[in-house]
This record gives C-alpha cells, sequence and structure tokens, in this order.
C-alpha cells in the first residue's frame, strides 16, 4: 500500500500604483508526500519516501504610456524538488548499531550514512536496495515587451531571458556499503548451486558473510545554462479581407556548465596515449598475417578532455546565428469563407533542457570481491570488516587527466553542436454553413532538421560484419527464441 499526503497554497495580490501603471505578485506552493513498500514494521530497512515539491513567484508589471504604447515586464521563479529515498530513520544512521566497528562511521560522510544496501541473490528475498537523488531544478525567467499600435498595425517587440539550473546529489545507500549475499558459503558443495527458496542465501546473510562487498563515493553536480531571446512582430490590416502576421526571433543559448568544473568536455582524438608504443611493439610481433591484412597497425588515441582545464567552465561553444522567421496570413475569400495559413521556424535547446553533465571521474566504487584458496575454495570474508581489508578508493576528478576512464565506456560532449530546428506550417479554411453550423479543415505540417543523435564510436565497421546469410540464418532458426 502507499501513503500520500497533499499540500497545495496560492497566494495573490494585485497593486493599481496609478492609472497607467498596475502590478501583480502571486506564489504558489505545493507538497506531495508518500510512502510505499514498507514491507517490515523496522522503517530503518524498508519503506520508500518520496516527494515532490515546488515553489513558483511571479511578479508581473504594466505600464501605459499612452493609449497606443504598453509596456509588460514580468518576472518568474520556479522551483521543483523531487527528494526519494529511505525513511528518515535510515538516515545518519550510526552503522555501530549492526555490529560494525566504529571505523564505518569515519568512512562515511553524514550525508551518504544510511542503513547500508543488502541483496540478496535470486527472487525470493527482499532487497534492501535505494539508488535514490535529491534533484531540486530551478528556472528564472525575465520578459520585457512592447505593444505599440498604428493605424494598420499592432507592433510588438522585446526580449526574454531564462536561467535553467539542476542539482544532484545521491541518496543512494550503497554510500554505506553494498552486501551481496549468495550460497558461495552456504551450499553442500561446488557443484550444488541450486539454493532452495533463498534459504542459503539468507543462511549467509544470518552468518555475516557477503560473497561481494563493495561502497560507493557518489558524484554530485550543479549545471546549468542560459537562453537569451530578442523579437520583432507586426500584425498588419493590409486591408478589410486580408491580415497579415510577420516576426522575426533571435534566439542565443549558453553551453551547459557545471558550477565547480565537475565534468568531461570533449575528446581530444589525436592525443597519443603512452601506451602506443608497447602496444605496436607487441602487435608487430603478433604472427596473423590474415589479422594484419585486415589491420596493418593499430593507434590508441585519444583522451578525456575537462572543463576548467581544456578551456573554460562552458562544455562545447553553442552557435550564435539562430534567426527564426514566422509569418500568418488570414483571408476573407467571402461573407462565410475565411481561409488562414502560417509558417513559422522553432530552434530546440544545447542547454540544460538537452541533457545533464558528465561526471565522470567524481565516482568511484571499491568492491572487496570474493576470494579463494589455492584448491579453489572461497574464503569467507565477514561483513563486520570487509572494508577494513583493503583502502577505499576516492574519487579522482580530473586528476588522471587523458587517462581518465582507459578501458572503460566513456561519454562527452560534441564541441560544435548543431541546434535543432522545427519548422511548422498549417493551412485551412472555415465555412460558414446553414443553421448556425461551421466547418473547419486544414493541413498542418512538421519537418524538423540538425536534429542530434548520439553516436557509439565504437561500434565494429561494416567491413567486418559477418555478410553469410546462409548462416545467419541458421544462427536465428536455432535461436527462435
Amino acid at each position: 500500500p502507499e501513503t500520500a499526503e497533499y499540500s497545495t497554497l496560492t497566494a495573490r495580490v494585485d497593486q493599481k500604483v496609478s492609472n497607467s501603471n498596475k502590478m501583480f505578485a502571486r506564489y504558489s506552493w505545493y507538497n506531495r508526500d508518500s510512502l510505499y513498500n514498507e514491507y517490515t514494521t523496522f522503517p530503518e530497512s524498508s519503506g520508500t519516501w518520496f516527494q515532490f515539491q515546488s515553489y513558483q513567484v511571479v511578479l508581473d508589471d504594466v505600464h501605459v504610456f499612452n493609449p497606443s504604447t504598453v509596456l509588460n515586464v514580468r518576472y518568474g521563479y520556479n522551483r521543483f524538488e523531487r527528494n526519494s529515498g529511505q525513511q528518515e530513520e535510515a538516515r545518519n544512521w550510526d552503522m555501530t548499531k549492526l555490529g560494525f566497528p566504529a571505523e564505518y562511521n569515519s568512512m562515511i560522510s553524514d550525508f551518504g550514512r544510511y542503513f547500508p544496501r543488502l541483496d540478496f541473490d535470486g527472487t525470493t528475498m527482499i532487497d534492501v536496495a535505494f539508488g535514490n537523488d535529491f534533484r531540486p531544478t530551478t528556472s528564472h525567467t525575465v520578459v520585457a515587451a512592447l505593444n505599440k499600435t498604428l493605424t494598420q498595425h499592432a507592433l510588438k517587440g522585446g526580449m526574454e531571458m531564462r536561467i535553467y539550473r539542476e542539482d544532484s546529489l545521491s541518496t543512494a545507500n550503497e554510500q554505506a556499503g553494498r552486501y551481496q549475499f549468495t550460497n558461495t558459503y552456504t551450499r553442500q558443495n561446488s557443484a550444488s548451486g541450486t539454493d532452495y527458496l533463498g534459504l542459503q542465501n539468507y543462511a549467509s546473510f544470518l552468518l555475516g558473510l557477503p560473497s561481494t562487498t563493495s561502497i560507493t563515493r557518489a558524484s554530485d553536480y550543479s549545471e546549468y545554462s542560459k537562453t537569451w531571446g530578442f523579437f520583432v512582430q507586426d500584425d498588419w490590416r493590409v486591408n478589410s479581407k486580408l491580415t497579415l502576421n510577420i516576426g522575426l526571433r533571435y534566439e542565443v543559448e549558453t553551453a551547459l556548465t557545471e558550477r565547480n568544473d565537475k565534468s568531461v568536455s570533449g575528446f581530444e582524438y589525436d592525443y597519443v596515449q603512452p601506451i602506443e608504443g608497447t602496444v605496436q611493439a607487441k602487435y608487430a610481433a603478433l604472427n596473423d598475417p590474415a589479422l594484419k591484412a585486415l589491420v596493418p597497425q593499430l593507434s590508441v588515441r585519444g583522451g578525456l578532455m575537462f572543463a576548467g582545464v581544456d578551456g573554460g567552465s562552458r562544455l562545447y561553444e553553442t552557435p550564435k546565428n539562430t534567426f527564426l522567421p514566422r509569418f500568418g496570413f488570414a483571408y476573407q475569400l467571402n461573407p462565410k469563407t475565411v481561409i488562414r495559413g502560417g509558417a513559422g521556424l522553432f530552434a530546440g535547446f544545447l542547454g540544460q533542457r538537452r541533457g545533464d553533465v558528465f561526471p565522470n571521474g567524481w565516482a568511484q566504487t571499491t568492491t572487496i570481491a570474493t576470494t579463494f584458496n589455492a584448491y579453489g575454495a572461497p574464503i569467507p570474508r565477514s561483513w563486520d570488516n570487509a572494508l577494513l581489508t583493503q583502502p577505499i578508493q576516492e574519487p579522482v576528478g580530473n586528476a588522471n587527466g587523458r587517462q581518465q576512464g582507459l578501458g572503460q565506456a566513456i561519454d562527452f560532449f560534441n564541441q560544435d553542436p548543431k541546434i535543432s530546428k522545427q519548422l511548422r506550417y498549417q493551412i485551412g479554411f472555415q465555412r460558414e454553413l446553414p443553421g448556425g453550423f461551421v466547418v473547419e479543415a486544414a493541413y498542418v505540417g512538421n519537418y524538423g532538421y540538425d536534429i542530434e543523435i548520439v553516436r557509439n564510436i565504437n561500434a565494429l565497421p561494416n567491413q567486418y560484419l559477418n555478410t553469410d546469410n546462409a548462416r545467419t540464418a541458421a544462427m536465428n532458426a536455432n535461436n527462435a527464441f
């Protein structure tokens, strides 16, 4: 079962400063607290707390200079918080309550010290696993628009500025240790792998003998970007039958930025890794003519680049030529028929709304794996001292430079991305029918281009793929599942 509580509040104040100046302020708050998956009566080890909380503030001012000129200035603030994780009783947990030595408390930060993660092999036992985070998102918006009416023209121009920010702080309980229990030490012998109803896993738990122990130093980030927009628009009443709408918008968005430079930025493709010479020497000594006919030589090139080290804090460059024209019309064909149409170019985004930073070097997991004796038998290691048997690996950030992430999966940003665009267009008509009915039909189209995709630079080239269709058919037939 799930228990959820909802609360909301909205308040607004309007002020007439003068006959030509009015303003208002509005504040809104919303909160949702829920609790679910509480399988036991111990809140320290079960139950997921989930919270949505949002705050909004709007300040709006309208000033009338004269009957044909009006200025509207508005500021908006929005903050949305998503909190998820264990219940309050499991936070800032005293590890000695589970029989761990006091040293465990000192090796884990207060914020990351939760009731630890317990994983059981199979599906018959309920894990104590929380992979959650605290992630508030914040936006600021400032808009100023000036409206001017001139005989047949209704002119509008102005600017808009938006700031998007997101923070993320892990609340995963693997930061306090992760203990995986299997039947490695409790089965009858190495040949009996089946664990009836998970009881052997549970026996390992009662003995305090995890097969694998690990602890994670999780990364956090604080990212933001800014967007500026400038626009002009003219609603032109050409005559009693035709009205045109003509506009132009210019947008520029700054790149995603991590406030403390805790992110990978790009990739230096031509960087020569120090091990290239050794790799090439060993490859030269390899006696495989067929392989060398396909790949004459190996190169070990490329390395990650970091914000604040390889350039400034911005993670890439953004375009500065985003002009977005718009055009529309309405034409009265006769007293009962109107034709309308229009087209406009719209831009996507390249900043914070596009995705998150890559804090690859700011997280680290230390794993104490199962060890075996000379006869291949696993050596038990008690969970109350497993994390004291070897040093905890701390995150290195960008200290490894171009050697960061070698042999691992990596992510980085395109340093010169294009901004995606959508050309939207529509044409239709509206016809008044007898009896007061109205019929309307329209054709709507959309054309997108410069849309960003993710490309795997480690993909196997086509020339090395299997082209034996008979073999492929046989493989499909034998693996019909």
